[in-house]
Order: structure tokens, then sequence, then C-alpha cells
């Protein structure tokens, strides 16, 4: 009897080679995904703990932040946002944040499109970020003291 050792053909091993590829471009499809909604999910917590600081601060003031009406920017607001909205949340590198009230005849400014209140004061916060550096489009996060939950109008590539 003759032992004869049989080894992996070519056409095999490109089968194989060929199955892994599949399973790690479906792989990084699905983790591509999952960080983008982990970066929504932020951006929306991000809206929703400077809305309840708005509460807090109109309960104090009878207002909403900025007193008078207009906007503000996180950026340049910094002290502010953290010393009147108690807002010190960790702000990753990109991400842009405004805020604005009105007084009771105006109009939301900064919303995006997400009809803001008329007829009453109100304030309105954006959260964006740009999710993908080959888009212009932000991820933007919109949420106004009449909206429930935020309103995510652009969820990138």
């Amino acid at each position: 009897m003759k032992n004869t050792v049989r080894g992996v053909t070519l056409v095999e091993l490109m089968i194989v080679v060929a199955i892994i590829a599949i399973l790690a471009a479906l792989g990084s499809m699905a983790y591509g995904r999952y960080i983008k909604s982990g970066k929504i999910q932020r951006l929306t917590a991000i809206a929703q703990d400077l809305s309840q600081g708005q509460e807090r601060y109109r309960s104090r003031n009878n207002t909403y932040y900025p007193a008078t009406a207009g906007q503000k920017d996180y950026v340049a607001d910094k002290v502010e946002f953290e010393n009147l909205l108690d807002f010190t949340m960790a702000i990753p590198p990109g991400v842009n944040i405004q805020v604005e009230s009105w007084p009771a005849t105006g109009n939301c400014t900064i919303c995006q499109g997400v009809a803001g209140t008329g007829g009453a004061i109100g304030y309105a916060i954006v959260v964006s970020q740009d999710m993908n550096p080959d888009s212009t489009e932000l991820t933007t996060v919109v949420l106004h003291n009449q909206l429930s939950t935020p309103i995510v109008l652009f969820e990138g590539e």
C-alpha cells in the first residue's frame, strides 16, 4: 500500500480566501454602522443633557439661556455653559453645539427645518458632528422645548 500525502490545491485555497474576504467585508460594514450609531447616541445624550440644563436655568431665572434672545456657541461660551447650564460633559473633538433662546414673539433660527415654537418663549439645541470627512453634510441632532426626544436630521454615510 502506498502512502500518499494529498496537499491543498490552489483552487481550494483561493475559495477559502474568498470566503474569508466576504466575511471580513460584512463584518467591517456592521462595525461601521455600530460606530455611527454610537456617535449618534452620544450627540443625542449631549442634546438631552443640555435640555435638562435649560429647564434648570429657566426654573432659576424665569427665562431660557441665553437670557437675551439669541444664540450661543459651546466653543466660544464654554464657561457659561458649565456655570449657567451645569453642563460638564466631555465633548469629543469635532462636535459643534449651539443653543438659542427666543422671546414669545420669536422663532427658532438654528432649528434647520424642525419647526420651532412660535408664540411662546423657547430654546433650541443643535449638536452636530462630521462623521465622514469626504462628505460636506454634518450629522445633526436638534432638540427644542416642544420636542420630547431629539430629532436626528442626517445620519451620515
